[in-house]
């Protein structure tokens, strides 16, 4: 029986997002061409410039002065323009959301601003009317109109797409989908913002063990993105960390920068560490897997196992990465095709026996024959071919046809053509690395540019005449301000660390460079991950403006004044 150490061990392991899940073959090609073609010089601009348009989002809009939310209506005017470009900005991410994730479904974007447009009218039309009944500023305002906003873009939605959905198979189950992601985004706004509140009424003792539950509702929130998005495949670590991670690192920001005490301090960087720590351990434990399967495939190749397929090195001499040597063992991009170009025959055959992973999609393996046959041999299963040229399988699960890359050189003729289960099983290692590598580098590199770009915002801001209707900022003098930053640097420098640690134990045991698949997925998936990077950002800063009636105490104290003004105003004056 396993011991209690292994059990609870098996249990954080299954809640670990990262562990459960693998590259597909396609992207594990990509990324290997993407590191082979692309320059040290396009990578670090692709990383250093893609926080910027989160940053310059976010306070463009505050270039346009307001005035004193006690003004009132009357004096509200630049407010209302505020507050439809800000619609404007959160419907066309929201709408771009839907057409990245349907592609199958047109949808103009002329048509997508258009309509995001009118929505923003709407919902700002409703908001000016429930501030005339109730007041100004409107109690959580944002909330209180996310309601009708839903309802306007799903109405557009709809417009666009009624009769297109019935004509384009799958495309239901698309955007079934989507609107799952998007529910999970509204839960993250629910839970988030209580949690500072509650957290700013603490004393520091308690702000000290109340910090000790951001992990735990990042934990919790991982496993339902997880659980929502699996069918994304390659783009779930995207997904989950410019959702989660972002949000979670704008509010630990937000904490320490308004609770700058040594014991909360304390807290989230022992969390930080355990995190760091967590994740070279699961580095090392993937790795240590991926040089025993290469060891074995050395043995292989030493005593002329015949299943072994030698690879050739476009370097000469040099020792190819992991990453290339598992691109090498894997086929091109030719889909379920048999090709007979120059008499070679290859097969990926998927075999769930050798799956220890329930969430790995295929395993890919690879035979082939100069000479034309009617049989191959897989892993003791006899494969035939009829003369319509259709492949028969016995005892195996999910076989496709693909051609073999050029840079793949075949075993000698007279080998069998049985197929190499180690070779299997370093790819498949292989293209779990990469899905967890993906992961981590993207946790610390939120991590770093997040605590970053607020601390440029704060000090922009602090300069900026609206400073003074921002809660974290209008108390503050310029002392105290670079005082509180100090802190939420510092979380940004132990983030720093764990991504620079990542990236050497890659580059030293497996000759990968996490730098490279950090800028892929930034380039390849540039439009999802902006769309997210400045939904979040851009959200965040205007739920902490005044003027949107944020108020977690629920006394509305605005309320009550502004009643007894009226109140005094409708009153007759005595002579």
């Amino acid at each position: 029986m396993p011991s209690l150490y292994h059990r609870l061990l098996e249990t954080w392991e299954s809640t670990q997002v990262e562990l459960n899940g693998s590259y597909s073959s396609e992207r594990v090609s990509d990324l290997a061409q993407y590191t082979r073609k692309t320059s040290w010089l396009h990578v670090m601009v692709v990383i250093l410039l893609s926080p910027l348009p989160c940053l310059l989002v976010t306070v463009i809009i505050d270039a346009l002065p307001l005035a004193d939310p006690s003004e009132g209506l009357q004096g509200s005017n630049s407010f209302w323009i505020r507050e439809y470009y800000s619609f404007l900005v959160i419907t066309f991410l929201a709408t771009e959301q839907f057409r990245y994730s349907v592609p199958v479904l047109p949808y103009p974007l002329k048509r997508a601003f258009v309509h995001a447009a009118i929505v923003s009218a709407f919902v700002v039309g409703i908001m000016y009317g429930l501030a005339l009944l109730i007041g100004f500023p409107l109690p959580f305002s944002i909330l209180v109109v996310t309601p009708p906003w839903l309802s306007f873009v799903a109405f557009f939605l709809t417009l666009e797409w009624r009769n297109k959905i019935r004509e384009t198979p799958g495309s239901g189950t698309m955007l079934t989908n989507v609107i799952k992601l998007w529910m999970c985004q509204v839960l993250m706004v629910v839970i988030y913002p209580p949690y500072y509140f509650i957290f700013t009424t603490l004393s520091p003792n308690g702000q000290t063990a109340f910090s000790l539950l951001l992990p735990v509702i990042k934990l919790a929130m991982r496993n339902i993105f997880g659980r929502t998005v699996v069918h994304l495949s390659d783009e779930v670590p995207e997904v989950i960390t410019f959702n989660i991670e972002i949000y979670n690192a704008l509010f630990i920001s937000y904490c320490m920068q308004n609770s700058p005490s040594f014991g909360t301090t304390l807290i989230v960087t022992a969390a930080l560490l355990v995190q760091l720590a967590l994740s070279l351990r699961d580095v090392y434990e993937a790795t240590h897997r991926i040089e025993r399967a290469e060891r074995q495939l050395g043995e292989e190749h030493q005593y002329g196992d015949p299943r072994y397929l030698i690879i050739k090195s476009s370097v000469g001499s040099l020792k190819m990465s992991a990453l290339h040597q598992a691109d090498t063992l894997l086929l091109s991009n030719a889909g379920n095709k048999v090709n007979q170009r120059n008499g070679t025959i290859s097969i990926r055959v998927r075999s769930a026996g050798n799956l220890k992973n329930s969430s790995l999609q295929d395993d890919d393996v690879l035979a082939e024959s100069n000479d034309p046959i009617d049989n191959f041999v897989v892993g003791g299963h006899n494969l035939r071919f009829e003369s319509r040229g259709i492949l028969q399988v016995q005892g195996l699960a999910g076989v496709c046809v693909q051609p073999v890359p050029e840079h793949v050189m075949p075993a000698p003729k007279c080998a069998s053509q049985q197929l190499s289960a180690t070779s299997l099983q370093y790819v498949l290692e292989v293209r779990k690395l990469m899905y967890l590598t993906e992961f981590l580098v993207l946790i610390n590199y939120v991590g770093v540019f997040i605590p970053l770009i607020f601390s440029i915002y704060m000090v922009v801001m602090y300069n900026l005449p609206n400073r003074m209707y921002y809660a974290q900022l209008a108390p503050l003098t310029k002392d105290e301000l670079y005082d509180a930053l100090k802190n939420v640097m510092f979380n940004c420098s132990l983030k720093l660390v764990g991504l620079i640690l990542l990236c050497f134990v890659l580059q030293y045991k497996l000759r990968l460079s996490a730098i490279h698949q950090l800028a892929f997925v930034l380039e390849k998936q540039w439009f999802s991950v902006q769309t997210k990077a400045v939904f979040w950002v851009y959200y965040n800063v205007q739920c902490s403006l005044q003027h949107q009636g944020y108020d977690y105490s629920f006394e509305f104290s605005w309320l009550r004044e502004s009643n007894f003004d009226s109140m005094n105003s409708s009153m007759p004056q005595t002579p």
